[in-house]
Parts: C-alpha cells; structure tokens; sequence
C-alpha cells in the first residue's frame, strides 16, 4: 500500500468531454484530481474548499473572467502555481500568459508525458520559489530583528556613555577638590614655622601630601584613559619622532642632574591621530626614562623597523627590565611590575598607550629582561601576526 500523499489538482476546463478526459488520465498519471471548475467564479470557490497544490487552467473558459485573470485573482489570495491549457498559440494570448507569470503551458493536443513533465516542472520551479520566499523572509526577520538589536545596544551605550560622563566629571571635580584642599593644609602646615611642629607630625605631612599627589596622578590618568576612548579620531600623516624628541627634553629639562643618552630615529612617520599618538608616545618614554632612573648613564631610543606589510614602531631602554612570565600584566591598569616604593608613577600609561594603539587597529607588546632593558612595539594599522623582534637595529 502506497501511504505517500498524491499531488492534489484543480482543473479548469469548460469542455465537460475535454474535462473528463483529463481527469482520467491524470489519474492514471497518480495525481489527485480533486476539483474540476468550468467557470473562473467556481475556479476561485473550488480552491477556497480546498487549496490544490497545483493548478491546470483552461485560458478560454466559461464566465465573465478568463483563465488568466483567474489565476491572478487565485495568486492574489495565495501563491499556487499555474499551468495554463489552450487551443490557442496566438501572440497575444501568449504575452497576457506570460504577464502573469504561470509556471507552464501546453499547447492542446498534448501527450500524458508532456503533461506529467510540465506539471513536475512547475511544482519543482514552485518549491523552489517558496524555498527562495521564505529564505527571504527569515533574513529579513532577522535583518529587523538585528536592527531592533543593534538599536538596543546602542541605546544602552548612550546610557553607559552618559553615566560615564558623569563619573568622569564627578571624578575631575568632586573628588580632585578634596585632594586638592589636603595637599593646600598640609602645604601649608610645613611652611608655617610659627606653629613648631615637631619632626614626626611634619614627616607625617610630608607624607600626606605626597600620597595626595599619587592619588591626583591616578586621577589625571583615569580621566586621561578615558578620554581615550571618547574624543573624535582622526589619521593623518603624523611624525612621531617629533613627539618622542619633545618629550624626552622636557624630561630631561625636568630632571637636569641626570645623564641619559637619548637616540630618536629621524621621520617616522605614520597615518595616526595626531593628539592620540602624542599621548602614546609621551606614556612610553615616560616609562623608559623612569625605569632607566637607576642607571648612572642611561640609554632610551626609539625607531621603527619597516616590514612589507607593517611598520612596527619601538621605544627601547637599558633600564631594570622585568620577567616576561608577567608580561600579560604589564598594559593593564594600575598594574605594577616593580615596587611602588623604587619607581613613582600611576600605573595608567602603559594601558593607555594600549588603549590608543587598539584604536588604531593595531598591536603592542613587550620583549624584556630583568636588569637588562625593555623594549615596548607597537603597530598604528591591522596587520598579520607579530614579527619576532630580537630587539632595537644597532
């Protein structure tokens, strides 16, 4: 016993002869004949009964409709595919036949092969089509549903940003003001003489004001992190070696007693934020010029090796070095590789030269020894893997 469901058909046909002829031999063929209309009128009542799977169609029938009208009326309330019949191979029934899309035609007289072959075409080319339609559907549900997402996030970002304006001018007011009021008293109880503190409760001052002014660092360092993220970017050529010059004589204005030997690579330049690189830039040769405060005669430099696909970027030092097993702490923030008591500093630039070089779409890392230098790289553009670097050209 055959338990597969048969094809259910409708046929339209006015002929009550030609009708019955073609129910019989599509019954031979396996198909199920389930509705036979002579009249477009019954066409459209017959298949709200019962939605045929497929739809044999007289063009010339009786009524006020032909066939075609008929199945774009039947279209109209569903998708259902059309194969038209007609004794009739005149151009301009065959153009009104093709304006409205059927999924075959057979020319009367037609073999039971040419009718089974025409009908199997047009259901395969149907199924196809509802395939593609609800294909088309789901990607444009999720197309919508993705929209309304992407709308979500991007109002949870604006409240996030918003809240994190807040803090950050919470931060650069409401809590540096305090600071700033201690570090003026105990300023101001080390300069009056007059009140004869002894040595113990001016040394406690003095310690006072210099943790008031860590703190104020670490603020000015958070806020600068996160300005990072927020301020308009934009590249353009830039010469970094301008920024390394400019700041290591500032440092070296700042700190005269010291004798370190500065090498800058002359133009290297590169398509990066100007005021964001700057930044960058100032954060690592701060940090080589005070892990190098050791040393009686020091040496930083900084360079760039070109490569074919990248141009890597580097600030060298000779300074106290670290174990590259803690290398993964080094750009996080307030993350400290050395004692706070050896080395002053907020513990905010490295991340932030991370911060700016990601939005870069670039890389940076490290290649250390202890008491043997570092050597910090960075990238300002996507690129493949990290070149091994053995260190700075001599």
């Amino acid at each position: 016993m055959n338990d597969i469901p048969r094809t259910r058909l409708m046929l339209v046909e006015d002929e009550r002869v030609v009708a019955l002829n073609l129910s019989q031999r599509l019954d031979l063929l396996g198909y199920d004949v389930h509705a036979v209309a002579s009249s477009g009128a019954e066409a459209l009542e017959r298949a709200s009964q019962a939605w045929p799977d497929v739809v044999l169609m007289d063009i010339r029938i009786d009524g006020n409709i032909d066939g075609i009208e008929t199945a774009e009326r039947l279209n109209r309330i569903r998708p259902v595919p059309v194969v038209y019949l007609t004794a009739h191979s005149d151009e301009a029934t065959l153009a009104r036949a093709r304006g409205s899309k059927p999924f075959g035609y057979l020319l009367k007289p037609f073999s039971e092969r040419e009718m089974h072959a025409t009908i199997q075409m047009a259901l395969a080319r149907f199924e196809a089509q509802e395939t593609l339609r609800a294909s088309r559907d789901e990607v444009r549900r999720l197309a919508d549903e993705l929209e309304l997402r992407v709308k979500e996030r991007t109002r949870e970002l604006e409240d996030v940003l918003e809240d994190h304006r807040g803090f950050s001018h919470a931060v650069a007011h409401d809590l540096r003001s305090p600071l700033q009021a201690i570090s003026g008293l105990a300023m101001l109880l080390l300069r009056d003489r007059s009140l004869g503190l002894p040595d113990q409760a001016l040394g406690r001052l003095t310690r006072i004001k210099d943790t008031v002014t860590h703190m104020d660092r670490m603020i000015a360092g958070l806020l600068s992190l996160s300005r990072i993220t927020r301020e308009p970017f934009a590249r353009r050529d830039v010469d970094l070696s301008l920024f390394a010059r400019e700041t290591a004589s500032g440092l070296a204005e700042r700190d005269p007693h010291r004798t370190v030997e500065v090498v800058i690579a002359p133009s290297a330049m590169a398509k990066a934020d100007p005021h964001a690189v700057e930044v960058a830039i100032e954060n690592l040769v701060q940090n080589a010029w005070k892990f190098t405060s050791t040393r009686d005669c020091a040496r930083i430099e900084f360079g760039v090796r070109r490569f074919p696909d990248e141009d890597v970027f580097y600030v060298a030092d000779d300074g106290v070095g670290f174990d590259m097993a803690l290398a993964t702490k080094l750009f996080q923030p307030f993350s400290r590789l050395h004692s706070s008591g050896g080395f002053e500093g907020s513990g905010i630039g490295l991340a932030t030269a991370r911060r700016i070089v990601e939005r870069h779409g670039g890389r940076i890392w490290a290649e250390s020894q202890p008491d043997r230098g570092t050597t910090v790289y960075f990238t300002l553009a996507p690129a493949v893997p990290a070149p091994t670097l053995d260190g700075p050209p001599n």
